[in-house]
């Protein structure tokens, strides 16, 4: 919803909002462009012309409220519909990785408009392409009509809704079936079907892959393949190869399009990595990791960066959960996955859920610890020592790398 106000603003329309609590993460940028963002006790909203709701605040009471003062309200994604053109569209699904390529794309594509997870949206006037984060949820993209798709994995989740694998393979193949070309990471290319494919990703079968040559702390340099041609040579951040795929994908966006890549490298020296998204802050030789993690594959791929990155730290897990239901149904892995650090504990559930610890405490075993509170791990992180500490949720976790960061800059005058 931050990113949509972002868009209307280019577009020069007023904008007013309304939350239930405040974050600056996303808020502060709002208001710095004259936003007013109301409480939710709020009436403001029924002073609008247009009303758009977030899925969150979706519900009967509202609806009502809205019909019988005759307002015009749209839900989010059906808003996007309506106000994105379909011949510009290109629309950005899959598991993981969406915000990411998003913020690739905008960044080394020209003229683009876009709209990312992570509270940040362009609206240009003469744009080319719209790059939307599309997600999956409860079939919301169905809602778009979008002329390429570019998928970034499959790989089962939001359990919640989707009642198995078949089900949420089956809502991509509809998503995609009116789209003019779709692009997929060459390992999930047998999920989908559709009459003109582009594959992407690390295998020298698909048909846009890279081949790394040299792998350093903070970059990667690759050659990118189109086939058996080699179209470039990047040098990009480290942070994965799961990111070497997303870059793949969008060099192989533009060169399906004839966009030439002269000016990638440029522009991808200026990417700064989405929030929450292995966000990495070094602190008295110590790093915390602000990660968006909580699926198990991403558990394990934020492992494999701090493995190549700080290997000669104690890696410490921090996982807090969303939905029960997701923590659940993934148990064995969540746990194998943060098993694979040095240390791991997990924190109560969010607020969305009981956030009783009983529910977090279904992840413990003897390598995994449940705390109430961050406040706990003073006695466990010592100045004589190093860390790389991943704080990993797909909720805000702000209050909790700021503990770490002061309590972690406390080091500096211990040692």
């Amino acid at each position: 919803m931050a990113g949509l106000a972002h868009l209307l603003l280019d577009d020069e329309y007023n904008v007013r909002g309304l939350d239930k609590e405040f974050d600056d993460l996303y808020s502060s940028n709002l208001r710095k462009r004259g936003v007013v963002i109301d409480g939710e006790n709020s009436k403001e909203y029924l002073k609008s012309d247009v009303v758009i709701i977030g899925h969150s605040f979706m519900n009967k009471d509202l609806l009502k409220e809205l019909d019988d003062n005759h307002m015009m309200w749209f839900e989010y994604n059906e808003f996007l519909d309506f106000y994105i053109d379909d011949n510009k569209l290109v629309s950005i699904c899959g598991s993981h990785g969406k915000t990411t390529l998003v913020n690739i794309l905008k960044e080394i594509v020209p003229n683009t408009s876009y709209l990312s997870g992570d509270g940040k949206g362009r609206k240009k006037e003469y744009d080319q392409f719209f790059f939307l984060e599309s997600c999956e949820y409860k079939n919301h993209f169905w809602t778009y009509n979008p002329k390429e798709v570019l998928i970034t994995n499959i790989e089962y989740d939001h359990v919640d809704y989707f009642k198995s694998e078949i089900e949420y393979i089956s809502s991509f193949n509809h998503f995609i079936k009116n789209a003019n070309k779709v692009y997929i990471n060459h390992q999930y290319r047998n999920k989908i079907k559709h009459q003109n494919i582009v594959t992407f990703g690390l295998n020298n079968e698909a048909d846009y892959y890279a081949t790394i040559k040299e792998r350093k702390m903070n970059s990667i340099t690759i050659d990118v393949w189109h086939e058996t041609v080699k179209i470039g040579e990047f040098i990009i951040m480290n942070l994965g190869d799961h990111f070497v795929e997303l870059f793949v994908s969008a060099i192989a966006f533009m060169n399906e399009h004839n966009i030439p890549l002269n000016d990638v490298q440029i522009n991808m020296n200026k990417f700064v990595p989405s929030v929450q998204r292995f966000n990495e802050e070094e602190i008295e030789g110590n790093f915390i990791n602000l990660d968006y993690a909580h699926h198990p594959s991403q558990i394990i791929n934020n492992y494999e960066i701090c493995k190549e990155k700080h290997q000669k730290h104690i890696k410490i897990a921090i996982f807090k959960g969303d939905r029960l239901s997701r923590i659940t149904y993934f148990r064995k892995e969540i746990i194998e996955a943060l098993s694979l650090f040095d240390k791991a504990y997990v924190l109560p559930l969010a607020i969305m859920e009981n956030n009783i610890k009983e529910d977090s405490m279904i992840l413990c075993s003897e390598k995994i610890k449940y705390i109430e509170n961050i406040s706990e791990l003073k006695e466990i992180i010592l100045p004589t020592k190093k860390y790389s500490i991943s704080l990993m949720s797909s909720k805000i976790l702000n209050k909790e790398r700021e503990y770490l960061t002061n309590y972690l800059k406390l080091f500096e005058f211990k040692n």
